[in-house]
């Protein structure tokens, strides 16, 4: 069939999430999930490619979990004898980066005005306006009101989509934007006007966003652009008046919404009252449910928008939290709680004092005993991180 299209264009582009890390030590270098960070000869971390690995003492070779370096024979063995295999080498880590800045992205439409989100396609609604149609390289119908699948046909008489195989409902033609960037160009809503190096706007996906001074990217509300590092850094960590407090300890930026992440931990949705899914990792603007099996927000009878990911909540000031126990110098766990790193890079709290924290940065296990199974378990007892 021709594939129904109920969406209107009003969405924020998702941002890509970063693939799962195991953060080392030091807090700057990151090892491949289900790895394990060892210290190498030259002092720097190191990734022995198996989960909750025993690093061995050469710092060069690493064995599997409950196995022993047998450096003398170049072998991993286990106390019970039942174990007997080569020593696995360490490869170098890599250092943990900052979140990344959002390109700006369009596509330009013939009148050289009007632009629609990357993925759209322009279709013309009158001699003076264009829409976008949610889908690329889209069919537009004659009657300038809506669009088809490529591929297909326009059916107006019937309001299908019409191929081979079968037909679909017509998609209706949202307009180009509803962000005026000024009085011949607009982005779609929750999009902000940037500048490109050309002098032409550009669409950043990010509502209320920052654009950075080099016209080709820009960053969320609350972060500064670090042109050196190519990436987006939190502003300072102060709080200003308007800021969004999430609890006595962490707050977002104004014009976001706090949001429980998946470890307990507070996360900013970029929408203001948003609504904050249950799988505690996205987030939808107000007016709209999460619909996990698309991916998406969800409006009404099918309007869709994707959703969003959450950026983690900043201490109030930069000051520690409350709690004695320091992870570093602006973050803190509750007196008898144990910091382990998250597998973004931030830290979260285990609930239980001198806690071994699991390589999937998700988990962690009482004293004197081990995470298993790639940190779904323990030699005892397995607790989630706060």
């Amino acid at each position: 069939g021709g594939g129904l299209c109920g969406c209107a264009l009003r969405g924020v582009s998702p941002v890509s999430t970063a693939p799962l890390a195991v953060p080392c030590p030091d807090g700057q270098s990151e090892c491949p999930d289900d790895a394990t960070c060892c210290v190498t000869s030259s002092g720097a971390w190191g990734c022995c490619p198996m989960p909750q690995a025993s690093c061995c003492a050469d710092k060069v070779h690493c064995c599997p979990h409950a196995t022993i370096c047998d450096l003398t024979r170049g072998r991993c063995v286990s106390p019970a004898g039942d174990t007997d295999v080569p020593l696995g080498t360490a490869f170098p880590a890599w250092k943990r980066q900052p979140p990344a800045p959002v390109a700006l992205r369009q596509v330009l439409c013939p009148d050289g005005r009007s632009a629609c989100p990357d993925g759209a396609t322009c279709c013309q609604l009158s001699p003076t306006q264009y829409g976008c149609c949610p889908l690329q390289n889209a069919v537009c119908c004659g009657d300038g009101q809506h669009c088809c699948p490529q591929g297909t046909t326009c059916d107006l008489t019937h309001s299908t989509c019409t191929s081979l195989g079968g037909s679909a409902p017509l998609a209706a033609l949202p307009t180009a934007g509803d962000v005026k960037c000024d009085e011949w160009t607009s982005c779609p809503d929750g999009n902000t006007c940037c500048r490109l190096s050309s002098g032409a706007w550009g669409c950043c996906p990010l509502e209320q966003a920052v654009c950075c001074p080099d016209h080709v990217h820009c960053c969320p509300q609350g972060y500064t652009c670090d042109p050196e590092g190519g990436s987006s850094l939190p502003r300072g960590g102060q709080v200003t008046s308007g800021n969004v407090i999430c609890d006595e300890t962490m707050s977002c930026p104004d014009g976001t919404t706090c949001c429980r992440m998946s470890l307990g931990t507070w996360g900013c949705c970029p929408f203001s009252q948003a609504v904050c899914c249950p799988d505690l990792v996205h987030c939808c603007p107000q007016g709209y449910t999460c619909d996990p099996e698309g991916g998406s927000c969800l409006q009404g009878e099918g309007t869709r928008r994707p959703w969003l990911h959450k950026t983690p909540a900043l201490p109030h000031g930069g000051q520690l939290t409350s709690g004695n126990v320091k992870c570093d110098e602006k973050t803190s766990c509750p007196d008898g709680s144990t910091c382990c790193r998250l597998s973004l890079g931030t830290w979260g709290c285990c609930p239980l004092e001198q806690g071994s924290c699991c390589s999937d940065g998700r988990h962690c296990c009482p004293a004197g005993s081990r995470c298993t199974g790639g940190g779904w378990g323990c030699s005892s007892q397995r607790w989630d991180l706060l």
